[in-house]
């Protein structure tokens, strides 16, 4: 059983970052409704909706994955609360599929838990809306809308050519036969090798969740004739259509009705009730759930916030600590979607030193970045696991950079569908010489010894200096195949043989040892508890916090960093509702903040080479 995140200031608190009172608690014969078109971070749910229901407007940033399942699990017990709405639109908040497959299990295990319905409206569903509505009782579409079963990719953008033509050079270093990391800015194509392993991960996640959607909708029917016919329709129309209209999915059994809205919320009356003010069905938001029982809202004692007072102390003991690493790792203190080196190894610190803490849970949802920001945060996680339970749960990716940080862990969690390994490193050198011609600027130096500019950026480095930086790159591959070696207890060989750079899913992770069991995050903490010899209602808190996210690090340390949802809200204002304008938007801003997180001060990344789309 999961603890909820309160204390004795959390009312106040959650007054503080709503900007609002608490809402008012569900009537009974209420609908839970979770708008899927927010999507699911790994972080906990900031700045939360203040409309009382999807049908009212409005929308705010991704909720929390732990908060919603913990919103889940209260529910089931809650007798207010008779069943579930996801409403589906673009689930677009950057989720892989383990993150969609714990949340699928989440809402499966409310319906066994409880007996109360789960439904799904898809107004306009994507991939992963549909995936994930194979865990309701029943899922409609809208009668002007197409079920989209066309599969995953995985696609390479390749910038040689563009480098040469703006005069940027660009020379690397690397380790492991599959480490492709650097072929985008080295190539024009995709190599044999990274074709290989992109194809044998995309099917491997493609089977596991047409097999996830095969289970739930075989459920509804009764024959085993019915359960083949319901293979060989889905299969061919993956394969001739991608895009199936909803009537047809509708008598192929992908789904269970085609219905306007008024016919929904209709429907949903029956089950809900009316409510005679809105004249809708009785709902809640997911927003407003969490609000009410107190389950999004942060102790606010995360560091740099002063010492709390002595009830807010006793409220916390003891305590366990999710500290969620999400996004890119680099070096410094990095950004809200960033992994920031020295922001990470001074929050484990603090949690190691701090007495009210007996138990981490490191919450990995990223591909990788700096082998020294990597190392930082791995250090400080070895010193806490040698003082308390330190666990780790891999989201939809916990690679390279993302895996090196989970070996001081005592138990590693992952799903079958996590991307994970990529163990390699390579080194990534620009120079400028050529784009210095180009606008008519010559460069010369002076040096004191044959290696005093092996840092610059005027001109390519010389084989002697890419020999040393070579060197170095050998080097660390070497320290993270004996970091892997002595965390998982195998030999330096047997590791070198699954690293190389290959990237697994998590059923492959455990086979060749890299991970100790399948399970979520709500797995991860439960078994952190029983370890730490925590009670089951234990305090949890999040780190970063809603509070505590800009707090600086030093002085130095002045400018916070732009928040996420300024961003997005400036991609909104550009973009519109023009799907293609945000998909094109997304991959630049992407490809610019994978250029930016190349900050390593030794010039040396763990990194996975590439993303997984649906």
């Amino acid at each position: 059983m999961l603890g909820l995140m309160v204390s004795s200031v959390s009312e106040t608190v959650g007054a503080k970052l709503n900007g609002t009172e608490k809402p008012t608690p569900p009537e009974s014969e209420t609908l839970l409704v979770i708008d899927l078109s927010r999507g699911f971070s790994d972080a906990p749910t900031l700045s939360p909706a203040n409309t009382p229901g999807i049908f009212s407007g409005g929308t705010q940033g991704a909720y929390g994955l732990l908060d919603t399942l913990q919103a889940l699990e209260t529910a089931a017990g809650d007798d207010n609360i008779a069943g579930v709405l996801l409403i589906g639109g673009s689930f677009s908040g950057g989720n892989g599929l383990a993150s969609t497959s714990e949340l699928h299990g989440a809402l499966t295990g409310f319906r066994t838990a409880s007996g109360k319905p789960v439904f799904a409206y898809l107004p306009s569903p994507s991939y992963k809306d549909y995936l994930l509505s194979t865990a309701a009782d029943e899922i409609w579409l809208h009668p002007f809308s197409e079920l989209p079963i066309n599969g995953l990719s995985s696609t390479g953008l390749y910038f040689k050519n563009l480098l040469e033509n703006i005069g940027v050079g660009v020379q690397i270093t690397r380790v492991g036969s599959h480490k492709s990391a650097v072929e985008p800015l080295i190539s024009d194509q995709m190599s044999p090798e990274d074709r290989e392993q992109r194809t044998r991960l995309i099917n491997t996640l493609w089977g596991l969740s047409i097999q996830r959607i095969f289970t739930a909708r075989a459920e509804k029917l009764a024959s085993d004739e019915e359960k083949t016919r319901l293979a060989e329709d889905f299969t061919q129309a993956v394969t001739t259509q991608g895009y199936v209209p909803a009537q047809e999915a509708v008598e192929k059994k992908f789904v269970d009705a085609a219905l306007y809205e008024d016919e929904m919320i209709e429907r949903l009356k029956d089950v809900a009730g009316t409510d005679e003010t809105t004249h809708s069905f009785r709902q809640i938001s997911l927003d407003d759930y969490l609000r009410v029982q107190e389950i999004s809202v942060e102790p606010p004692i995360i560091f740099g916030n002063g010492v709390p007072a002595p009830e807010e102390l006793e409220a916390l003991t003891p305590s366990l600590a999710v500290v969620y690493a999400e996004g890119e790792i680099v070096d410094g203190v990095g950004a809200t979607n960033e992994v920031g080196g020295a922001w990470f190894a001074r929050a484990l610190r603090e949690l190691r030193n701090d007495d009210s803490v007996k138990a981490v849970v490191l919450r990995i949802n990223s591909p990788g970045g700096s082998a020294f920001a990597s190392e930082q945060i791995r250090r400080e996680a070895e010193l806490l696991a040698a003082k308390k339970t330190f666990v780790v749960s891999m989201g939809d990716i916990a690679a390279s950079g993302g895996y090196w940080i989970s070996t001081p862990a005592k138990k590693v969690f992952a799903e079958p569908s996590t991307i994970t390994g990529s163990i390699g490193v390579f080194g990534v050198i620009f120079n400028l010489e050529n784009f210095g011609k180009q606008i008519g600027v010559n460069s010369e130096a002076v040096l004191s010894a044959p290696f005093a500019e092996i840092d610059t950026l005027r001109r390519p480095k010389t084989p002697q200096e890419m020999a040393l930086i070579q060197k170095s790159t050998d080097r660390i591959y070497a320290d993270f195949l004996k970091f892997v070696a002595d965390a998982r207890g195998m030999s330096v060989d047997e590791v070198d043989a699954v690293a190389q750079g290959q990237v697994w899913d998590g059923l492959s992770a455990k086979n060749n040892k890299l991970i100790d069991e399948f399970g979520g995050l709500v797995n991860a903490i439960d078994f952190a508890k029983k370890a730490a010899n925590l009670d089951d209602d234990a305090p949890i808190f999040s780190v970063p916090g809603a509070v505590n996210r800009y707090q600086e690090l030093v002085d130095r340390f002045s400018n916070a960093p732009v928040p996420v949802a300024s961003a997005k809200a400036a991609e909104l204002a550009l973009c519109g509702n023009n799907p293609a304008l945000h998909t094109a938007v997304k991959n630049l801003r992407r490809t610019a903040q994978r250029l930016r997180a190349f900050n390593d001060p030794n010039h040396v990344y763990a990194r996975i080479p590439f993303e997984i789309e649906f």
